[in-house]
């Protein structure tokens, strides 16, 4: 019964890391997103009617287009 106790802890505190760094991510590219923003860059996506996640991905898909555009 212990041991069982045990491993649920162990996996709910992983499962809390987990979730703490995907929001750290996530607050540090809405930062840089806000920074590109400020600094007059054309970003795709700002209208705040979308949701951020859908947002986010189409973002991340343009700037990956771009970077092989720029590379050929």
């Amino acid at each position: 019964m212990e041991r069982g106790k045990m491993r649920d802890r162990v996996t709910f505190i992983a499962f809390t890391a987990s979730c703490q760094f995907l929001g750290f991510s996530l607050l540090r590219a809405a930062a840089y997103e806000a920074a590109q923003v400020k600094r007059g860059e054309r970003i795709h996506c700002v209208e705040p009617k979308i949701q951020w996640a859908t947002c986010f991905r189409e973002h991340i898909a343009n700037l990956r287009k771009a970077q092989k555009e720029q590379s050929k």
